[in-house]
């Protein structure tokens, strides 16, 4: 049996105990409260830098833009600091007062946070080259990279195959009344079955594989990504497919499907369309200019063996169409049906291509695409 003394002594020590846990507990709460402003301010810096960087390559002001996303993340204009440290890099430090609760009781009532994020903007990737195959295989199964049984078409700004190519149809123009000269090289064989296409002087001509002209990659669109977090309000992300009435409804800015997208509906506006599934256009009297990077459409479904040659990642259809921009399928096939007046402001770039659209233009710009501009975290 305990005495009096024995029983003070253990009351004592779980008082202690208790007082303890419970200022440890406290102490948490506010570590935790901390923690989550670090990441609010590391994430206002983010989008403060980039949207800086995007401002500055478009001719707009990098400081309203910065301040724009300061406070679109729950801070005050007054919160950010703004420099350009070289030219056309935009760093931006974000900071914010916490108030604290335990430690006030060890006459710290408050804790600053800070974060910094750095940003540049560049030239986006563009592409020379109108009709860009990148496979080498479709022969093995009887197909053709790039298959052009369409007539009356107009291909400016060159085409190339690393396999071979077929053309079936007739008085298409690769480039002889647009210089300067338009190159038409392939690999393995070129077959000319139509009659009236009219080509450059020592065109077409078998010459070595080559490298593609441009690379994306899905993680560069992705949720998180870089170009993602530059278009803030106009980024759209669906874990499906996105169809023609979810953009009507939104206009401009840069979209994701883990599905498919099917733009079926007549659309003006400045879009980004990445999906890990395909791409199918098919209405009419679409104007659509690309939001980053210069890519108008890319389809990543990956197929592999001959369905890279005949089951289409891009499916662009409709009549009186402009389109500006990159089409970019790297797994399958970038089919072509469009017709009467359709016209293509720059490449599509596929694994193989197919062309039966008639009365269309596709035209690189000779140079390369229209400029456009991407930007990226530095650090």
């Amino acid at each position: 049996m305990k005495g009096p003394s024995e029983e003070g002594a253990v009351l004592v020590t779980v008082t202690v105990s208790l007082v303890v846990l419970l200022m440890l507990s406290a102490l948490a709460v506010d570590i935790g409260m901390v923690m989550v402003a670090r990441r609010a301010v590391q994430n206002a810096a983010d989008h403060a830098a980039l949207s800086a960087a995007w401002a500055d390559c478009h001719g707009n002001d990098p400081t309203t833009a910065a301040q724009t996303a300061t406070i679109r993340n729950g801070h005050t204009a007054g919160d950010l600091t703004l420099t350009e440290p070289s030219s056309g890099e935009w760093e931006a430090s974000v900071g914010d007062d916490v108030a604290l609760g335990f430690a006030q009781l060890l006459g710290l009532s408050t804790l600053s946070v800070n974060a910094n994020a750095a940003a540049a903007c560049t030239g986006a990737s563009s592409a020379s080259t109108s009709i860009f195959a990148l496979g080498d295989n479709c022969s093995n199964w009887g197909k053709d990279q790039i298959d052009i049984s369409g007539s009356n078409q107009t291909i400016y700004g060159g085409v190339h195959s690393n396999d071979g190519i077929r053309i079936g149809g007739s008085s298409n123009d690769f480039g002889t009344t647009n210089p300067p000269v338009d190159t038409v090289t392939y690999v393995d064989y070129f077959t000319n079955g139509g009659g009236g296409n009219t080509f450059d002087t020592g065109y077409p001509q078998s010459i070595t594989p080559q490298s593609s002209p441009v690379n994306f990659e899905l993680a560069d669109y992705q949720p998180g990504s870089s170009n993602a977090t530059a278009a803030g309000s106009e980024y759209y992300y669906r874990n499906g497919d996105i169809d023609g009435s979810y953009i009507e409804s939104r206009g401009d800015g840069l979209y994701y499907a883990k599905g498919n997208i099917k733009l079926d509906k007549t659309i003006t506006a400045d879009v980004t369309l990445v999906a890990e599934g395909f791409i199918e256009f098919s209405a009419s009297d679409q104007e659509l200019n690309p939001y980053v990077d210069g890519l108008l459409a890319f389809g990543a479904q990956p197929y592999s063996g001959v369905e890279q040659c005949d089951k289409f990642v891009v499916n662009m259809g409709g009549s009186s169409n402009e389109w500006t921009g990159i089409i970019y399928g790297p797994n399958g096939l970038i089919e072509f049906n469009g017709s009467d007046n359709t016209t293509v402001t720059g490449s599509l770039i596929g694994y193989s291509v197919r062309l039966n659209g008639s009365n269309i233009t596709i035209d690189s710009g000779g140079s390369g695409l229209p400029p456009d501009f991407k930007v990226q975290l530095l650090r």
